[in-house]
């Protein structure tokens, strides 16, 4: 996949620009091109909803990992359908965010198991890439 993938102008320089601050915007860049007209990600719309969105949770794409180290507390005031509601003990995952993600994201999608490691690696890992993927993430497999 390239630039010619994208149904108008997509220039690396429009990258620099939405990732003001990110020294790594030019890499970015040459993984849009090839990640994005996977999954028709290729209109000025679709791009710009996915650079918005993922710029803002990952702070212009450089924070890619989520902190996920909450007190037994925030779990309850935060993610209580997953904890309090559904009485589940947050006690038990106070400050273990490998704990938290496997509950939160296994609920998120039903394939995964809340004792999978594999759900914290995939969130951790590929967290700019969940709105592309819209979590479906068979398609990568």
């Amino acid at each position: 996949m390239s630039a010619e993938d994208f149904e108008f102008d997509f220039t690396e320089e429009m990258v620099i620009e939405m990732l003001r601050g990110n020294e790594e915007a030019e890499d970015w860049y040459d993984a849009m091109c090839e990640i994005l007209p996977l999954w028709e990600m290729n209109t000025p719309e679709r791009v710009a909803m996915f650079i918005a969105q993922c710029g803002h949770e990952s702070n212009n794409f450089k924070v890619l990992s989520e902190n996920l180290n909450y007190s037994a507390k925030a779990l309850d005031a935060l993610f209580g359908k997953y904890f309090k509601r559904a009485g589940r003990d947050a006690q038990e995952y106070h400050r273990q965010p490998r704990k938290i993600a496997n509950v939160i994201y296994a609920s998120v999608r039903k394939q995964w198991t809340n004792t999978s490691t594999r759900t914290y690696h995939i969130i951790k890992d590929r967290k700019c890439q969940q709105k592309i993927l819209n979590l479906n993430l068979p398609k990568q497999q």
